[in-house]
């Protein structure tokens, strides 16, 4: 188990996620079902990250030293990773989406968080430290946001 820990260790979920988003857009359509579950995820994965500035005002400060990057820098990767995804899912809107979508991108990420945590939820070695009821609260805001966008998409 220590083996696949390893290749997982460390590794945000957003970068799984921009990869599969990625992959998504080259090689498949609108249409396929692991589109819509990339849709769910791009935007849980930008408003639990986002939400941490409501906890903790520092939060980015602190990720952007402990990552050794400038703030100015840290804030351009997070344009990157977490916005313009959201706006690529915008206009490339998956043909289909629905809650079963939303539940299997709960789930992936509710995995990974169990794995590389070795089950107690608190990210603080791959983010920066927060209190455990932080690391809760947002991974509450992803699993909302994640059951959110399908009814979003479908009414809009």
């Amino acid at each position: 188990m220590k083996k696949i820990i390893g290749i997982f260790y460390r590794t945000p979920y957003t970068k799984y996620n921009i990869f599969v988003l990625i992959y998504c857009l080259l090689f498949t359509n609108k249409s396929f079902h692991i589109y819509a579950i990339s849709t769910c995820s791009t935007w849980g994965v930008c408003i639990s990250f986002h939400s941490s500035l409501l906890l903790d005002k520092t939060s980015f400060y602190r990720c952007a030293i402990k990552k050794n990057k400038s703030y100015i820098r840290f804030q351009i990767e997070n344009i990157i990773y977490h916005i313009i995804p959201c706006l690529i899912t915008i206009n490339y809107r998956p043909d289909n989406i629905n809650i079963y979508h939303a539940l299997i991108s709960i789930l992936f990420q509710l995995s990974w968080t169990s794995v590389i945590t070795n089950d107690t939820f608190n990210l603080s070695d791959i983010y920066v430290y927060q209190p455990l009821i932080y690391w809760k609260i947002m991974n509450c805001i992803f699993c909302i946001t994640n059951l959110s966008i399908p009814l979003i998409y479908q009414y809009h």
